[in-house]
């Protein structure tokens, strides 16, 4: 999803990790959201154990995978709820508050960064203070690097063939694996939003070499891959599925595109939902991501799904798409939380208090989608047994 401008994020400190307890805990969080505080930092597996070793040292705990399912650290299964923020409107702590007011679970927290020749982390020193904003409150949190060129738009910077920039991005990821590697609650590393102007043959083929990669400094977390093209389901097809086993495929929803992206005037008059669509049109669309999930047995992931709060409809198109996300069990990220702050406009995609009307419709797919999931565990209860 591109974004219309970019704001400089302002300089923010570090900090130290806060101490965790249960209370830290969410008490709304979607299916096995919740588990012990013991489970929070697991032994590392590579301290030996006899007489005269040494004490272990501790990991935070990371999700897994097995088949089509994400399991917390305590192998319960876990399913993403959650919404899209951006480096251009740093979050706040009210924006943690009411994303888990709303029982979300998870933040795809999105950055950029503008490729120089040499690696900055200067560029970066807002990241682990953004992100400790989520992971302080429980909230799983996947990173990913939302763009890599100078105007903030989700571009590639021709990776995929220039070895300088190829190695740039390789660099500004082992600075931030480091960065966060005692961070809790990081969901998945995701190195590239809506990867394009790349051949799939190339595609997979980088992605095998830049999983090689993270995985020499960290073999546990799960990564998530899109496929080419702006990672539309339709995309993902048989030449994404790579060998990895911890990996999450996620694809983005915004179908039909000249409706739920209706911006400038001479797009005038605006196209209706539901139109020549309607939600069967939508399940089609999906059904390749759920194809590809059923055959490979693979986690999907709807990384991103909006619609401008200017198009008509939209509320129906919302309504429709989680439904369907829901019923086919694909966790999800909605597009996107805040992209302009206090600004009075209602033709953009985010939500957020100050536009009710899309607050109130996506409100109600959490709530039904929580209230509706039978797996999901007594919070409250797993809170007390923590104590």
């Amino acid at each position: 999803m591109s974004s219309d401008s970019i704001h400089r994020a302002r300089k923010i400190g570090n900090g130290g990790p806060p101490a965790y307890n249960a209370a830290m805990l969410p008490i709304s969080l979607g299916p096995a959201g919740l588990f012990t505080v013991m489970s929070l930092v697991l032994p590392s597996t590579a301290a030996s154990a006899g007489p005269g070793s040494q004490p272990a040292e501790t990991e935070p705990a990371r999700l897994s995978i097995r088949e089509t399912e994400i399991l917390t650290p305590d192998g319960q299964p876990i399913r993403f709820r959650g919404f899209n923020l951006l480096w251009w409107v740093p979050p706040t702590a009210q924006d943690v508050a009411d994303i888990k007011d709303l029982g979300a679970n998870c933040v795809r927290y999105q950055f950029g960064y503008v490729p120089s020749g040499q690696f900055d982390p200067r560029q970066l020193r807002f990241l682990r203070r953004h992100v400790r904003l989520f992971t302080s409150q429980g909230l799983w949190v996947i990173p990913n690097l939302h763009a890599f060129r100078a105007d903030g738009r989700p571009d590639s910077g021709n990776v995929w063939n220039a070895p300088a920039l190829h190695r740039e991005f390789l660099d500004m990821w082992d600075y931030i694996l480091n960065l966060l590697k005692d961070e809790p609650f990081i969901a998945a590393w995701e190195p590239i939003n809506e990867p394009h102007d790349v051949d799939r043959t190339k595609l997979a083929p980088w992605y095998r070499e830049v999983i090689a990669h993270f995985r020499r400094t960290d073999a546990r977390t799960p990564i998530v891959i899109e496929g080419a093209e702006y990672s539309g389901a339709e995309e993902l097809l048989d030449y994404l599925k790579l060998d990895d086993p911890n990996l999450i495929y996620s694809f983005h929803f915004y179908h039909p595109h000249e409706y739920t992206h209706m911006l400038h005037p001479e797009n005038r008059p605006l196209l209706e939902y539901p139109g020549t669509w309607g939600k069967a049109a939508l399940a089609e669309r999906m059904s390749t991501a759920v194809r590809f999930r059923d055959r490979h047995r693979v986690p999907v992931f709807c990384g991103e799904w909006g619609v401008r709060t200017g198009a008509p409809g939209y509320t129906q198109w919302l309504k429709d798409v989680g439904s369907l996300l829901e019923e086919h069990k694909i966790p999800w990220a909605h597009w996107a939380w805040a992209m302009q702050r206090h600004w009075p406009i209602n033709d953009t995609f985010d939500l957020n208090r100050q536009k009710t009307e899309i607050y109130g419709v996506v409100s109600a797919i959490l709530r039904n989608a929580l209230s509706g999931d039978q797996t999901k565990p007594d919070h409250r209860n797993a809170t007390r047994q923590a104590e």
